[in-house]
């Protein structure tokens, strides 16, 4: 089985945008990625904000993050994410 190709940061700027959007229709705006894997990310970046453990979240979507959180609402608890 082939990897999926690493995700972009229009891509993960579209995932961060779409917090009300389910992963079964976002999907549709981001044709390379599963709904699971939709998910996960989400679920990495829930767990960047919160403390826990983000591993799975590429350095790119972690400089992101790190950069800037203003306006955004995390999918998985509704709260505003601060940087670490």
């Amino acid at each position: 089985m082939a990897k999926a190709p690493d995700w972009t940061p229009e891509e993960f700027e579209i995932l961060l945008r779409s917090p009300d959007e389910k992963e079964d229709s976002l999907y549709l705006h981001l044709p390379r990625r599963t709904p699971s894997s939709i998910q996960a990310v989400r679920g990495g970046v829930h767990a960047f904000h919160t403390g826990g453990k983000f591993s799975l979240l590429s350095m790119m979507m972690v400089r992101r993050l790190q950069k800037d959180t203003t306006g955004l609402v995390c999918a998985v608890c509704r709260l505003c994410p601060r940087t670490n």
